[in-house]
This record gives C-alpha cells, sequence and structure tokens, in this order.
C-alpha cells in the first residue's frame, strides 16, 4: 500500500458502535497512518481477524 501522507477518513456510526467512542456523535473518523511500523501492525490485526 502506498500513502503520500496518511489519511482520515470520517464515516456514520454504525449502530454497534459505541457513542462512548464517538465521543457522543454520529460519526466516527478512521485514521490510516504513513508509516512502515503502523502499517504493518493494522496489516497483523487486521489479518488476524481482531479488527472487524
Amino acid at each position: 500500500m502506498f500513502l503520500a501522507q496518511s489519511t482520515c477518513q470520517i464515516l456514520r456510526r454504525a449502530n454497534h458502535v459505541s457513542t462512548v467512542i464517538t465521543g457522543g456523535q454520529d460519526t466516527v473518523g478512521l485514521r490510516v497512518p504513513n508509516h512502515p511500523v503502523a502499517l504493518e501492525l493494522l496489516r497483523h490485526r487486521l489479518y488476524s481477524g481482531l479488527i472487524n
């Protein structure tokens, strides 16, 4: 994966996502960093099924 810089997506909160995570808002921000170690950690967690 090549990212020129980190990216952040703002998405609508799914019903099963606690408002504690979103601070009571209807949206949640997902940030994907542009750092090899952080990206490898994300890949490992995604492929191991810990993040759904």
